[in-house]
Protein backbone atom coordinates (compact mmCIF):
# COMPACT_ATOMS: atom_id res chain seq x y z
CA UNK A 1 0.00 0.00 0.00
CA UNK A 2 2.74 2.08 0.52
CA UNK A 3 4.70 1.78 -2.26
CA UNK A 4 1.49 2.33 -4.53
CA UNK A 5 0.50 5.63 -2.42
CA UNK A 6 3.91 6.93 -3.29
CA UNK A 7 3.82 5.98 -6.53
CA UNK A 8 0.42 7.99 -7.45
CA UNK A 9 2.07 10.46 -5.59
CA UNK A 10 4.94 11.23 -7.54
CA UNK A 11 3.21 11.24 -10.23
CA UNK A 12 1.87 14.57 -9.29
CA UNK A 13 1.73 17.58 -11.51
CA UNK A 14 2.34 19.68 -8.77
CA UNK A 15 5.71 21.94 -9.52
CA UNK A 16 7.23 21.85 -5.79
CA UNK A 17 6.66 19.45 -3.72
CA UNK A 18 8.38 17.07 -1.24
CA UNK A 19 7.37 13.54 -0.08
CA UNK A 20 7.51 12.27 3.71
CA UNK A 21 6.95 8.61 5.18
CA UNK A 22 6.00 8.69 8.45
CA UNK A 23 6.41 4.82 9.70
CA UNK A 24 4.41 4.47 12.90
CA UNK A 25 5.25 0.61 13.10
CA UNK A 26 9.14 0.85 12.86
CA UNK A 27 9.98 -1.80 10.34
CA UNK A 28 13.28 -2.55 9.80
CA UNK A 29 12.58 -3.22 6.43
CA UNK A 30 11.01 -0.30 5.25
CA UNK A 31 14.04 2.01 4.80
CA UNK A 32 15.70 -0.56 1.87
CA UNK A 33 11.75 -0.77 0.33
CA UNK A 34 12.06 3.23 0.06
CA UNK A 35 15.13 3.67 -0.94
CA UNK A 36 14.43 4.92 -4.60
CA UNK A 37 11.23 6.33 -4.40
CA UNK A 38 12.64 9.98 -3.81
CA UNK A 39 11.12 10.33 -0.60
CA UNK A 40 11.99 11.34 2.70
CA UNK A 41 11.48 8.83 6.05
CA UNK A 42 11.27 8.94 9.64
CA UNK A 43 10.86 6.21 11.76
CA UNK A 44 8.91 6.34 15.10
CA UNK A 45 9.99 4.47 18.20
CA UNK A 46 6.75 3.39 19.31
CA UNK A 47 2.98 3.54 17.44
CA UNK A 48 1.96 7.27 17.70
CA UNK A 49 -1.15 6.77 16.48
CA UNK A 50 -2.69 8.91 13.89
CA UNK A 51 -2.33 12.34 15.33
CA UNK A 52 1.25 11.86 17.21
CA UNK A 53 2.57 10.25 13.79
CA UNK A 54 1.24 12.98 11.30
CA UNK A 55 1.95 15.81 14.07
CA UNK A 56 6.11 14.11 13.45
CA UNK A 57 5.26 14.74 9.69
CA UNK A 58 3.49 18.33 9.87
CA UNK A 59 6.40 19.38 11.89
CA UNK A 60 9.21 18.05 9.35
CA UNK A 61 6.84 19.61 6.87
CA UNK A 62 6.72 22.59 8.15
CA UNK A 63 10.42 23.30 8.65
CA UNK A 64 10.77 22.34 5.14
CA UNK A 65 8.99 25.71 5.01
CA UNK A 66 5.68 24.44 3.03
CA UNK A 67 2.56 26.68 2.64
CA UNK A 68 0.60 23.60 2.39
CA UNK A 69 0.95 19.80 4.52
CA UNK A 70 -1.52 17.54 2.56
CA UNK A 71 -2.15 14.32 4.91
CA UNK A 72 -2.44 11.12 3.02
CA UNK A 73 -2.79 7.78 4.51
CA UNK A 74 -0.83 4.96 2.89
CA UNK A 75 -4.03 3.31 1.33
CA UNK A 76 -5.00 6.10 -0.76
CA UNK A 77 -3.75 7.03 -4.09
CA UNK A 78 -4.40 10.47 -5.75
CA UNK A 79 -5.15 11.54 -9.16
CA UNK A 80 -2.27 13.84 -11.07
CA UNK A 81 -4.04 16.87 -10.11
CA UNK A 82 -5.39 16.58 -6.96
CA UNK A 83 -2.68 18.12 -4.99
CA UNK A 84 -2.81 21.32 -7.35
CA UNK A 85 -7.13 21.60 -7.54
CA UNK A 86 -6.08 21.11 -3.50
CA UNK A 87 -4.46 24.15 -3.00
CA UNK A 88 -6.30 25.90 -6.03
CA UNK A 89 -9.16 25.39 -3.82
CA UNK A 90 -7.54 26.71 -0.41
CA UNK A 91 -5.93 30.10 -2.42
CA UNK A 92 -8.93 30.94 -4.07
CA UNK A 93 -11.00 31.03 -0.50
CA UNK A 94 -8.95 33.09 1.73
CA UNK A 95 -8.54 32.06 4.99
CA UNK A 96 -9.14 28.51 4.46
CA UNK A 97 -7.22 25.62 6.71
CA UNK A 98 -8.17 23.08 5.43
CA UNK A 99 -9.44 21.16 1.70
CA UNK A 100 -11.12 17.92 1.14
CA UNK A 101 -11.98 15.74 -2.07
CA UNK A 102 -14.27 13.04 -3.23
CA UNK A 103 -12.31 9.91 -2.50
CA UNK A 104 -13.56 6.81 -4.50
CA UNK A 105 -13.53 3.46 -3.52
CA UNK A 106 -10.23 1.64 -5.30
CA UNK A 107 -11.59 0.42 -8.72
CA UNK A 108 -15.51 1.95 -7.73
CA UNK A 109 -15.17 4.98 -9.58
CA UNK A 110 -19.29 5.24 -9.49
CA UNK A 111 -19.26 5.18 -5.85
CA UNK A 112 -18.03 7.75 -3.32
CA UNK A 113 -16.22 6.81 0.32
CA UNK A 114 -15.94 10.97 1.07
CA UNK A 115 -17.19 13.89 -0.66
CA UNK A 116 -14.45 16.15 1.88
CA UNK A 117 -16.76 14.86 4.88
CA UNK A 118 -17.11 11.03 5.20
CA UNK A 119 -20.81 9.10 4.90
CA UNK A 120 -22.67 7.37 8.00
CA UNK A 121 -21.33 4.38 9.04
CA UNK A 122 -24.71 2.48 7.72
CA UNK A 123 -23.79 3.44 4.72
CA UNK A 124 -20.20 4.44 4.33
CA UNK A 125 -20.22 4.36 0.26
CA UNK A 126 -23.00 6.20 -2.04
CA UNK A 127 -23.40 6.15 -5.90
CA UNK A 128 -21.43 9.82 -7.08
CA UNK A 129 -24.20 12.06 -8.30
CA UNK A 130 -24.13 15.39 -9.09
CA UNK A 131 -25.07 16.75 -6.23
CA UNK A 132 -21.38 16.14 -4.97
CA UNK A 133 -19.93 18.07 -7.87
CA UNK A 134 -20.07 21.24 -6.06
CA UNK A 135 -17.22 23.05 -4.30
CA UNK A 136 -18.98 23.83 -0.68
CA UNK A 137 -17.84 24.90 3.07
CA UNK A 138 -18.33 21.90 5.60
CA UNK A 139 -17.57 21.35 8.97
CA UNK A 140 -14.66 19.26 8.49
CA UNK A 141 -12.81 16.92 5.93
CA UNK A 142 -12.19 13.55 6.19
CA UNK A 143 -8.02 13.21 7.62
CA UNK A 144 -7.45 10.07 5.04
CA UNK A 145 -6.38 12.73 2.45
CA UNK A 146 -6.64 16.21 4.06
CA UNK A 147 -5.03 19.83 3.10
CA UNK A 148 -4.13 21.95 5.96
CA UNK A 149 -2.48 25.55 5.90
CA UNK A 150 0.43 26.65 7.35
CA UNK A 151 -1.43 29.79 8.64
CA UNK A 152 -3.91 27.72 10.20
CA UNK A 153 -1.77 25.54 11.83
CA UNK A 154 0.02 28.24 13.40
CA UNK A 155 -3.04 29.77 14.68
CA UNK A 156 -5.01 26.45 16.04
CA UNK A 157 -1.86 24.04 16.34
CA UNK A 158 -1.32 20.54 15.80
CA UNK A 159 -3.77 17.39 15.83
CA UNK A 160 -4.99 16.22 19.63
CA UNK A 161 -2.59 13.29 20.22
CA UNK A 162 -4.95 12.13 23.05
CA UNK A 163 -7.67 11.02 20.04
CA UNK A 164 -4.51 8.28 18.95
CA UNK A 165 -7.02 7.30 16.07
CA UNK A 166 -10.29 8.38 14.90
CA UNK A 167 -12.08 11.96 14.98
CA UNK A 168 -8.86 13.44 15.61
CA UNK A 169 -9.08 15.65 12.03
CA UNK A 170 -13.04 16.60 13.29
CA UNK A 171 -11.77 18.08 16.48
CA UNK A 172 -9.00 20.12 14.56
CA UNK A 173 -10.82 21.60 11.97
CA UNK A 174 -13.55 22.66 14.65
CA UNK A 175 -10.77 24.62 16.46
CA UNK A 176 -10.16 25.94 12.76
CA UNK A 177 -13.60 27.02 12.36
CA UNK A 178 -14.00 28.31 15.94
CA UNK A 179 -10.79 30.56 15.44
CA UNK A 180 -12.62 32.18 12.62
CA UNK A 181 -11.09 29.95 9.34
CA UNK A 182 -12.82 27.75 6.34
CA UNK A 183 -13.50 24.47 5.67
CA UNK A 184 -13.47 23.77 1.94
CA UNK A 185 -14.79 20.73 -0.09
CA UNK A 186 -13.68 20.83 -3.85
CA UNK A 187 -14.48 17.55 -6.30
CA UNK A 188 -11.86 18.61 -8.83
CA UNK A 189 -9.30 16.91 -6.48
CA UNK A 190 -10.11 12.87 -6.29
CA UNK A 191 -8.33 10.02 -4.50
CA UNK A 192 -8.90 6.28 -4.31
CA UNK A 193 -9.30 4.44 -0.99
CA UNK A 194 -8.25 0.85 -0.86
CA UNK A 195 -11.00 -0.15 1.87
CA UNK A 196 -9.79 -3.75 2.10
CA UNK A 197 -6.55 -2.26 3.86
CA UNK A 198 -8.64 0.16 6.12
CA UNK A 199 -9.11 0.51 9.47
CA UNK A 200 -12.32 1.91 9.60
CA UNK A 201 -13.71 -0.68 6.93
CA UNK A 202 -13.00 -3.60 9.69
CA UNK A 203 -14.78 -2.47 12.53
CA UNK A 204 -12.97 -4.58 15.05
CA UNK A 205 -13.36 -4.64 18.88
CA UNK A 206 -10.72 -1.49 18.98
CA UNK A 207 -12.50 0.37 15.90
CA UNK A 208 -15.68 0.56 18.13
CA UNK A 209 -13.86 1.38 20.82
CA UNK A 210 -12.32 4.62 19.48
CA UNK A 211 -15.14 4.99 17.87
CA UNK A 212 -17.13 5.58 21.16
CA UNK A 213 -14.36 6.78 23.68
CA UNK A 214 -13.15 9.73 20.60
CA UNK A 215 -17.17 11.24 20.30
CA UNK A 216 -17.13 11.48 24.08
CA UNK A 217 -13.64 13.51 24.07
CA UNK A 218 -14.87 15.06 20.81
CA UNK A 219 -18.04 16.43 23.00
CA UNK A 220 -15.70 16.92 25.91
CA UNK A 221 -13.46 19.53 24.32
CA UNK A 222 -16.55 21.07 22.93
CA UNK A 223 -18.53 21.85 26.14
CA UNK A 224 -21.18 20.23 25.09
CA UNK A 225 -21.08 16.39 26.96
CA UNK A 226 -23.81 16.45 29.30
CA UNK A 227 -23.44 13.99 32.39
CA UNK A 228 -25.74 10.96 32.47
CA UNK A 229 -26.83 8.61 29.73
CA UNK A 230 -28.28 11.51 27.48
CA UNK A 231 -24.73 12.71 26.89
CA UNK A 232 -23.98 9.02 25.61
CA UNK A 233 -26.49 9.08 23.37
CA UNK A 234 -25.55 12.07 21.61
CA UNK A 235 -22.08 10.53 21.12
CA UNK A 236 -22.82 7.54 19.60
CA UNK A 237 -25.56 9.50 17.24
CA UNK A 238 -23.07 11.96 16.62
Amino acid sequence: DTLACLQAAHRTDYPDFKLLVVDNANLPSLAAALASTACHLIQNPANLGYAGGNNIGIRWALAQGSDYVLLLNADMLIEPATCQNLVSAAQNHPGTAAVGGKIHPLGEPHLLWSAGEPFPREAPCVPDTPRYDQPRELKYVVGGCMLLSRAALAAVGLLDEAFFLLHEEKEWCSRALRAGFHIWYTPQAVAWHNLHSSFTSHRDPAYHYLYVRNNLLFLQRQGSLRPGWGGLSQAIQF
